[in-house]
């Protein structure tokens, strides 16, 4: 097992690149089965941009001093102290891209790597563990206060050579509970590690996979659940205080009961909670059950709101 991670302060970029190159160096020294993680920082905030990519995102020049990467600003414009240009919110997104581009080269690294040294067969999972809001839902530039969609749903990539047909793209959301058991299982592996989750092995080469519930919580204050096209969000306090930048004085406010149509409303703008309590209130029995169950729920009892309000 070989597990890296960034140290000290350095750049993210400098440090995401030298982490690949201590990658590429043990790849080419495998003997033997092996399972690497390679936790690259990018894209992430700081939004510093990455060159020569961020110019082929083409950003405007905004008037003034802004500096996408400068997190006090953006802190500003979230908490309502400081108003954002379309030209300046141009830059943001286009640091941010350039960001995904310099992982994607990083990344092609590794495959090089993987097929020069033989081992054009290793099943390979790419992913990440959250988004970024960038500016929506109340101007939020980062994900830590968020339940929306931009922050909370990730996309992955599987590659499985002979084990799976190249080429398929699976729209339903799946929960992520179900990456490892699914990993084992291309891997020829018994999983016997948590059961919340299940293997979608069986349905990706059915290329039907069937829509499951899939939780989600924001620590111990918020939680939800996207089924189909509808996503329900319970925040029992309609605020979030221990997320940067906001504090009890200045609460990022959100609505206590959430109900949103995927479908109609993809950027979840219209909050369906009061027009269709019946959906609500079904839905968010399902989220009750889940919060109220389960060894997460014992060791945060004392403090989670959530239980409460669901009234375990």
């Amino acid at each position: 097992v070989c597990h890296w991670n960034r140290q000290g302060t350095q750049d993210q970029h400098d440090a995401d690149t030298l982490l690949v190159d201590a990658a590429v160096d043990r790849l080419g020294r495998l003997d033997g089965p092996t399972f690497m993680w390679i936790h690259l920082v990018d894209p992430h905030a700081p939004y510093e941009a990455r060159e020569p990519h961020y110019s082929d995102f083409g950003a405007p020049d905004a008037p003034g001093e802004f500096d996408p990467g400068d997190e006090g600003a953006l802190a500003d414009v979230n908490l309502g102290t400081r108003a954002i240009t379309a030209e300046e919110h141009a830059q943001v997104e286009a640091a941010y891209a350039s960001q995904v581009a310099a992982v994607d080269n990083l990344f092609g690294r590794l495959l090089d790597a993987l097929d020069a040294n033989g081992q054009s067969d290793a099943v390979v999972l790419l992913g990440a563990d959250h988004g970024e809001e960038l500016g929506l839902h109340g101007h939020y530039y980062w994900h830590s206060c968020s339940t929306y969609n931009p922050a909370m749903v990730v996309s992955y990539a599987l590659r499985a050579p002979g084990r799976l047909a190249p080429g398929g793209v699976v729209t339903t959301p799946v929960p992520i509970v179900d990456l490892a058991p699914t990993l084992a299982e291309v891997a020829g592996l018994q999983w016997s590690g948590d059961t919340d989750g299940t293997s979608l092995v069986g349905e990706l080469r059915s290329c039907r996979v069937e829509s499951r519930p899939a939780f989600f919580e924001r620590d111990t204050k918020g939680a939800g659940m996207v089924l189909g096209d509808q996503k329900v969000v319970i925040e029992p306090e309609g605020k979030a205080t221990d997320c940067t930048p906001y504090s009890a004085e200045a609460p990022y406010v959100v609505a206590s009961q959430q109900l949103y149509d995927l479908a109609d409303d993809p950027d979840e703008c219209t909050n369906l909670a009061d027009d269709d309590p019946t959906t609500f209130g079904a839905l968010r029995e399902q989220v009750c059950d889940w919060v109220t169950s389960g060894a997460w729920v014992e060791s945060n009892n004392d403090r989670n709101v959530l239980v409460k309000a669901c009234g375990g």
